[in-house]
């Protein structure tokens, strides 16, 4: 009976070894599926890896282009705070003016001027640059200070308003642009809509989108609020040096003009930086570099000086030189820095709601601080500002 049963089943599995065959390619396939599955992901991963790397070269190249720009308006010697104009044929050189102008306001960021290297996104493509014509680094374009706005506008999903200049990364080609020898220095083949549609200062309108299949541009702009405190710092530096070579050679600080002149006024410790000396015939005038008035930074600088260290108009006494006048007053104290210092510079900047320019009194030059009125109280007591959305002055102390 047994023999018939094994004869009965000889060419068939058992149950068991079925499920076990089964088992077996269940697992190859799951096996397989996760192998694909595994390749699928190390693949995106890899493309996501690709991606953040482009992304990040693309805004480390942006960001160094934008530094290196604000450093060259910063350091500028014949007019601080202008900008070199565009490379127009790829070599990294700025054009020379035709005329009083740039030869054109769109072009390539001109690397090799600004002693960058060879900057390029993550496509590999060098930087596009656009500059306001009002801050091309020509006598012209005089006179140019914190009060000169950006003419050039940004629309679209960043959008901003007075902006000075603009560094691009235009990405891979996208629709009909084609980037060979032949076109390499059209900006409509590198460039997309209003980016590439005109140039200053015909049209100062440039836009801003998320990537698509016909807009991929990356741009960066340099507003008055990214250059101008750079350049004011650099424009205070600069007096500080002028006034402590001013106390060595003479002995003594001038005194500070009366609003809105800059006269050198006897017995004012608080006002603008002195151009003249008409009131005060018998000191010597300070040196000024030529674009500081050429410029009107003499309108934009308040000065202040301890009255022990001013010397009487009418007759330099030798006896009172080296911030020994001590029957005229005080030293000068600043906040959390000292209570000896004998002079001190602000950069007043821009306007910030009902100010004047030139400045009638020192509250439209500078602000209060912290909620009080320090530093435009007429007393001998500052305090270093915090730039802000409601204070824009800067402090640089001149000595000690």
């Amino acid at each position: 009976m047994a023999a018939s049963n094994r004869w009965r089943t000889g060419g068939r599995k058992s149950a068991p070894e079925r499920n076990r065959q089964t088992g077996v390619i269940v697992f190859i396939v799951l096996m397989l599926l996760g192998l694909m599955v595994s390749a699928l992901v190390i693949g995106l991963t890899g493309n996501l890896a690709q991606r953040a790397k482009r992304e990040r070269q693309t805004a480390d190249a942006l960001a160094e282009a934008k530094q290196a720009l604000i450093g060259r308006a910063g350091t500028d010697s014949s007019i601080p705070g202008t900008l070199p104009c565009p490379d127009l044929d790829n070599d990294g050189v700025v054009e020379l003016f035709a005329g009083n102008n740039c030869p054109g306001y769109v072009g390539r960021l001109p690397w090799r001027t600004l002693g960058l290297p060879d900057l390029r996104d993550g496509t590999g493509e060098r930087l596009w640059y656009a500059l306001s014509p009002n801050f091309r680094d020509h006598p012209s374009a005089q006179p140019l200070n914190s009060e000169t706005p950006g003419q050039l506008s940004i629309t679209g999903n960043a959008p901003a308003v007075n902006v000075i200049a603009i560094v691009f990364a235009p990405g891979a080609p996208v629709g009909s642009q084609v980037r060979d020898p032949a076109n390499a220095n059209n900006v409509v083949n590198y460039l997309e809509g209003e980016n590439a549609n005109g140039v200053p200062p015909a049209d100062n309108t440039f836009t801003t989108a998320l990537a698509s299949s016909s807009f991929n541009d990356e741009a960066l702009p340099i507003t008055r609020e990214d250059l101008f405190p750079v350049v004011e710092m650099r424009v205070a530096r600069e007096l500080r040096t002028i006034l402590r070579t001013y106390y060595i050679t003479n002995g003594y600080y001038p005194y500070a003009g009366t609003f809105p002149f800059n006269n050198s006024t006897p017995a004012t410790y608080q006002g603008y930086i002195p151009t003249t000396t008409t009131a005060c015939p018998s000191m010597t005038p300070l040196n000024l570099p030529p674009w500081f008035t050429a410029n009107n930074w003499h309108q934009l600088t308040v000065y202040a000086v301890a009255p022990r260290c001013t010397n009487d108009c009418s007759t330099i006494d030798v006896a009172l030189s080296n911030c020994n006048n001590t029957s005229a007053g005080p030293y000068l104290t600043v906040n959390g820095i000292g209570n000896n210092v004998q002079s001190i510079v602000f950069s007043a900047s821009y306007r910030l709601g009902v100010q004047a320019r030139p400045c009638n009194t020192i509250t439209d030059c500078l602000e209060a601080v912290n909620g009080n009125n320090q530093n435009i109280d007429n007393d001998y007591v500052y305090m270093k500002p915090l730039r802000s959305s409601t204070n824009n002055d800067g402090l640089v102390i001149v000595a000690p």
